[in-house]
């Protein structure tokens, strides 16, 4: 088995969202390597300028804090619950293609560990953007059934 430096776990923060890091945490603990967890708000939201044209608003521009304050909360508690530091934890606003691809190259990710799941959470990600990231992502990607 390869051995892995720095293990990247990207959350929906769903109930199987433990599932996924404990899973996580098995790899990193073989390899020693640092975990790392994510959690993606897509938010692309858009303004009408009239007419028929759409201008994309910068995320940071816009007050959503109710919503990321309560994914931040869950966030840290699954932190919590698997002794993860609150340092290697992410909350970031976007795309979730180009955050997680960003975010891989920045944390120098050679695993990026995401979970699979029927009809929700990272299967809407996965059926627009999954082959995007097998291409984009410089890393390997361990995808966890639930």
């Amino acid at each position: 088995m390869k051995h892995y430096q720095n293990i990247l776990v990207a959350v929906d923060l769903t109930e199987d969202s433990a599932d996924l890091v404990s899973r996580a945490q098995d790899i990193q603990e073989l390899s020693q390597a640092k975990l790392n967890l994510v959690h993606v708000i897509d938010y692309t939201p858009m303004v009408y300028a009239g007419g028929e044209f759409a201008v994309p608003v910068d995320p940071e521009s816009v007050d959503h804090s109710a919503k990321t304050n309560e994914a931040q909360e869950k966030l840290l508690e699954l932190a919590e619950t698997f002794n993860i530091d609150e340092e290697r934890c992410r909350l970031l606003c976007g795309d979730k293609e180009d955050e997680l691809v960003q975010l891989v190259e920045e944390l120098d990710v050679d695993l990026m560990v995401v979970g699979a799941h029927d009809k929700h959470g990272f299967n809407r990600l996965l059926s627009s953007t999954a082959d995007n990231l097998l291409h984009a992502l410089p890393c390997d990607i361990l995808m966890v059934k639930h």
